[in-house]
């Protein structure tokens, strides 16, 4: 197939029936660190926000905190882990007409990766690292309405 440098729906069909190695370059490039190394060394904690804890979320949320750990399991935000710490990105939530929720398009997100073969950890990595085809982070580029740039960029990654 000739590469035209737009996506077709086969090349997108065909990404995801090849479940298993679609990531096989990003996670080669990540277990290439040597041991010790954190994949936190190309995050730009700043251009996260303010890491929340749970509580701190739940309270932003107004929400009691096993709702914030729900939003977890349900891969709803996302969480980071500083210093054997787990804190939510404040830039997983917005505020609109003076109420918190988390970011609508996250979730989505999260499960295209998860789709694509991601695991929970791995598809965090893979939205809190710089993406040169975004020229940012892909969670701050989520937050900032980008979606389909987003989602175009794990397609392309797959590839």
């Amino acid at each position: 197939m000739a590469s035209t440098g737009a996506v077709t729906s086969e090349c997108v069909i065909s990404a995801i029936g090849s479940r298993g190695n679609l990531f096989g370059i990003y996670r080669r490039q990540h277990s290439e660190l040597s041991s010790g190394e954190s994949y936190h060394s190309a995050v730009n904690d700043e251009a996260l926000g303010a890491l929340l804890t749970r509580q701190e979320a739940a309270d932003l949320l107004d929400v009691p905190v096993y709702q914030v750990r729900n939003l977890i399991k349900a891969r709803a935000v996302l969480t980071v882990e500083r210093e054997g710490q787990v804190y939510i990105p404040e830039i997983c939530f917005i505020q609109e007409d003076g109420q918190w929720s988390p970011e609508p398009a996250l979730r989505g997100t999260l499960m295209a990766l998860g789709d694509l073969g991601l695991d929970t950890y791995e598809a965090r990595d893979w939205m809190v690292t710089y993406n040169e085809e975004l020229g940012g982070i892909p969670l701050v580029v989520l937050h900032h309405g980008s979606i389909h740039s987003v989602r175009r960029a794990i397609i392309s990654t797959a590839l």
